[in-house]
């Protein structure tokens, strides 16, 4: 007898199919082509799920996980990322200015240089000159001039500077530093500076030491008498040297060449580093404009925190220069008081002033 049949092992779970065998036995069941068996058993009933749940914990340092699943409970640290390195504070170089004396279409370059604890603004402008303006008539002749004349004198602790010009004489004291105390940390020591504005009529100095500021008016020489030339006016110059413990101020006038000395006040110790500063920023900035002519300048200055600085920018004499004196009209004759009651009339195909004669004792 020969079957087809399928063996299925109890014990090793191996499986055959499609054996032919002539005998069967040992334990195994045999599915042959016999019909189809009863619906098994319904299975047991499956165990619960569990959901896992997760709760963080603060520890020193970090945050724990506690983890409870089926297998029970366990905990995973989580330790907290080491803090940066601190920023380095934003801040400011002088910024710098250039005019060209050109004229045409105004406009301007700005440039950055340096890194961000000291970045430098540079500001060049170009065309700012306006154009010179028409021929303007004749002027008379103007008064003698006269030179300003500037003497120093030592007095105690500092120098008086004397200044004459036309409007008369006018003194200015320039203070030494004072020394700090031993043992004490002094103050800061304030190198005297003096620069020179151009204004009308004249030039203004501002003198800056330990004092504070002042400042002087000299005025420029008037003009001479009518009909001869005055005798050219001097420009003091001031300069500025180093020397040793101070700075040497010259002054050039037309007497000669005169000097002060200025001595620095002693240094203080350096100070303790300050924190970190604010991220710098700006403010809407500033210009104003004269209406002068001249060498074309601008002065440039700051105000407000680095978180809103404003910069403010200060024209100087870009208006055209006076145009020259026009030429005479033509066809018109030159008349004096002299001619004073007379009319202008054509005489022989020309303009000329002449006298209407009398008709019956009644004038023209």
């Amino acid at each position: 007898m020969r079957l087809e049949v399928q063996f299925v092992e109890i014990a090793g779970l191996e499986m055959q199919f499609n054996e032919s065998v002539t005998k069967i036995g040992g334990g195994f069941n045999i599915a042959g082509y016999g019909a189809k068996g009863d619906k098994g058993d319904t299975g047991d009933t499956g165990n619960d799920g569990f959901s896992p749940t997760v709760t963080p914990s603060e520890i020193t340092g970090g945050h724990r996980l506690t983890i409870t699943d089926a297998n029970g409970t366990s905990t995973v640290d989580v330790m907290d990322g080491v803090d940066g390195a601190d920023g380095t504070s934003a801040g400011f170089g002088t910024p710098t200015v250039t005019v060209d004396s050109n004229t045409g279409t105004p406009g301007v370059t700005v440039s950055a240089s340096g890194p961000d604890t000291a970045k430098v603004f540079s500001f060049a402008f170009t065309n700012l000159k306006g154009a010179k303006g028409a021929t303007g008539q004749t002027g008379a002749s103007g008064q003698d001039g006269v030179s300003p004349v500037i003497t120093s004198s030592a007095i105690t602790g500092g120098h008086q500077l004397s200044i004459t010009d036309a409007s008369g004489t006018t003194t200015v004291d320039v203070m030494d530093g004072t020394d700090g105390q031993d043992g004490q940390d002094g103050q800061d020591g304030v190198s005297p500076t003096i620069t020179s504005t151009a204004i009308t009529g004249g030039h203004q100095l501002s003198i800056t030491d330990a004092n504070g500021t002042t400042t002087v008016d000299v005025m420029d020489g008037t003009d001479g008498t009518d009909g001869e030339d005055g005798t050219d006016g001097v420009s003091p110059t001031i300069s500025s040297s180093s020397i040793t413990g101070g700075h040497r101020l010259t002054i050039v006038d037309a007497n000669g060449t005169s000097t002060v000395d200025v001595m620095d006040g002693t240094n203080g110790t350096n100070g303790t580093n300050g924190t970190n500063g604010t991220s710098a920023g700006f403010g809407t900035p500033t210009a104003t404009v004269d209406a002068n002519t001249g060498t074309p300048g601008v002065t440039v200055s700051a105000s407000g925190p680095d978180t809103a600085k404003v910069f403010a920018f200060a024209f100087t004499n870009l208006k055209g220069a006076k145009g020259d004196t026009g030429a005479a009209g033509a066809g018109v004759p030159s008349v004096t008081s002299s001619d004073n009651g007379k009319v202008l009339r054509v005489v022989n195909g020309a303009w000329a002033a002449v006298q209407l004669p009398s008709a019956s004792g009644v004038s023209f």
